[in-house]
């Protein structure tokens, strides 16, 4: 996935595990983000996409003179409508890791806070 995007975005991709980078861009959190993070140099630069109401602290503290960003994007069609088209080609994986009904919306919170996990729970009416 990264090395279809990183082209369309202008940057050049580290190999796996490479560490002392410049900078890094994190769009899945957790596990991922921690690793990306410890793979920058001192005074590198992080960015990051989360969503509003997420935990203040952990990894978007600032540590090692790198001062974490958050990026937002407003949601539009124009933007929304590439990013359908990759997922419908499976250009693009969301990491799911679950579709559960929406009365189990505890469950999910628990397990999404609970460490061991790799992907995303998908809350849904249908289930």
């Amino acid at each position: 996935m990264a090395e279809i995007l990183a082209p369309l975005l202008g940057f050049k991709l580290a190999t796996p595990g490479a560490q002392q980078v410049d900078g890094a861009i994190d769009v899945r959190g957790r596990n991922h983000a921690q690793q990306a993070f410890a793979a920058l140099k001192d005074c590198g630069t992080y960015a990051t996409i989360v969503p509003e109401w997420r935990k203040p602290g952990g990894i978007l503290t600032a540590a090692r003179g790198i001062t974490p960003v958050t990026v937002q994007n407003p949601a539009n069609q124009q933007v929304l409508l590439p990013l359908a088209d990759w997922l419908a080609r499976g250009i693009l994986d969301p990491g799911i890791e679950e579709i559960m009904p929406l009365d189990r919306i505890a469950k999910a919170h628990r397990r999404s806070e609970a460490p061991g996990h790799s992907g995303k729970f998908v809350l849904d009416q249908i289930c």
